[in-house]
């Protein structure tokens, strides 16, 4: 239930608490999630690790007539989806890993990161891992990435919160969305940018209070989070239906779910093609 990664939160532990406090992530809640018309009382999270809107491409132009141009990029491209492209990503050079020695996890052999990388870790990062892939390893690209290293400098009650999560996920207690697409919609874990055309993004410019009411910025209007503190009175709607018919025809919600939808069906068309 904490707001960011396991491996970073939990280094509270080895920081700020005190002799016998644990700082963990636990069960999520039971409440009634509304996968289908009557709801279903679950626990449930739709946080969930999923695919970047971003990735790698090549320009026909870039290549075009040029077979050895065109063969070294496709190279570059499969080596970031390597093995060995997915270490260096992961862990950074050679030297950051013990020559030789493995771990195992989740079902596969992994490196095992050298003294002189924890070391690092902490002189440098002070242990947080996210920031130390990005700063020093220069991990953002998008390539194929492993949590093998990030698990590795964990604090051992981050780990003990992760195995009873993880272990809940196998047994179904809690229920999440899929990188499929699931019979259940609401199991199907939706980009965050679907592909609409020059002309669907004008007309989702257009939509002026749809988007200076929604904002998520510090200091920005956003009527959800007002409705949510304040109830729908004090935004001077009497009724969720009252709220809902406004936002559907006077913020021209129902136009912009329109062109959202139709979005998302041409997605899924193209993906069953690729079957």
């Amino acid at each position: 239930m904490h707001y960011d990664y396991n491996q970073t939160q939990t280094l509270h532990n080895a920081t700020l608490l005190q002799e016998g406090e644990k700082y963990m992530a636990v069960m999520v809640p039971v409440a009634k999630w509304y996968d289908t018309e009557e709801g279903t009382y679950m626990r449930f999270t739709e946080s969930w690790r999923s695919v970047k809107t971003d990735g790698w491409g090549i320009s026909v132009a870039g290549v075009a007539g040029n077979e050895a141009k065109l063969n070294a990029a496709l190279s570059l491209i499969d080596y970031a989806y390597s093995e060995e492209g997915t270490i260096l990503m992961s862990y950074g050079p050679s030297q950051f890993i013990k020559e030789g020695e493995t771990f195992m996890f989740n079902g596969k052999e992994m490196p095992v990161i050298a003294d002189v990388t924890n070391e690092l870790l902490w002189s440098l990062g002070k242990g947080n891992y996210t920031n130390f892939a990005r700063y020093y390893l220069g991990s953002t690209l998008s390539f194929m990435k492993s949590q093998a290293f990030e698990y590795q400098c964990t604090h051992e009650v981050g780990k003990e919160g992760a195995a009873k999560i993880s272990t809940a996920i196998a047994l179904g207690t809690i229920k999440h969305p899929l990188l499929a697409v699931t019979e259940n919609p609401w199991y199907t874990s939706v980009p965050t940018v679907l592909p609409t055309t020059k002309e669907d993004n004008q007309a989702l410019g257009g939509y002026d209070e749809l988007n200076t009411k929604f904002q998520s910025g510090k200091g920005q209007e956003n009527v959800l989070v007002d409705i949510i503190a304040s109830g729908f009175t004090a935004e001077g709607m009497g009724s969720p239906e009252e709220a809902a018919a406004y936002v559907k025809d006077a913020m021209s919600g129902e136009q912009y779910l329109d062109i959202k939808e139709i979005a998302w069906e041409e997605l899924l068309d193209y993906y069953e093609t690729l079957q």
